[in-house]
């Protein structure tokens, strides 16, 4: 799991973007599609790439952002990007003995009356550089998942296999403290 030779040239390099409703028109204005109406660039942030990691899911795509939030002494990580055409998410849980559980999400625009979509992770592995978890590290790890897509509709079952797999570079964030 941990590998303190993990290298990559996404490790050094700084990207950034705006969130995906937010359009960077050609003459420079910003426009919030969400809203409907110009963005303000005082006021809209670009958000860091923290993952760069391809996805099989409803057709190849990189998903650019990984967040981590450590809770106690494992980590949650939330893997996405695409929108808005790929509404998806992997969450990796890394537990206190640096186990990991995966489980993968994804919305479509139309689904049908009685169907029943379902994922099964069925292969998993994560190496990171080092093993330190806390907040307000960065996490500089390589992550591969496949997973079945199973649909159920009328008793007929479909299944398809997909993978998710890049490098991710996160920085830890606590956990919010509940009152």
């Amino acid at each position: 799991m941990f590998d303190s030779g993990l290298d990559s040239d996404f490790f050094k390099s700084k990207q950034s973007s705006y969130p995906w409703h937010i359009i960077e028109h050609d003459d420079g204005h910003l426009e919030d599609s969400i809203a409907g109406g110009p963005a303000n660039r005082k006021t809209v942030s670009k958000i860091e790439h923290t993952a760069s990691c391809i996805s099989t899911h409803q057709g190849e795509h990189l998903m650019s952002f990984c967040d981590a939030t450590q809770h106690g002494q494992g980590i949650d990580l939330v893997i996405t990007g695409g929108m808005p055409a790929y509404a998806s998410m992997l969450a990796v849980k890394i537990d206190k003995k640096k186990q990991i559980t995966c489980s993968f999400e994804a919305s479509y625009p139309m689904t049908i009356p009685g169907e029943k979509l379902q994922w099964r992770i069925t292969k998993k592995a994560l190496r990171m550089k080092n093993d330190e978890i806390k907040a307000g590290t960065r996490l500089y790890g390589w992550l591969t998942v496949e997973f079945e897509e199973i649909t159920t509709l009328n008793a007929q079952t479909t299944r398809m296999t997909y993978k998710i797999e890049g490098y991710v570079k996160p920085v830890i964030q606590a956990a919010a403290t509940r009152r």
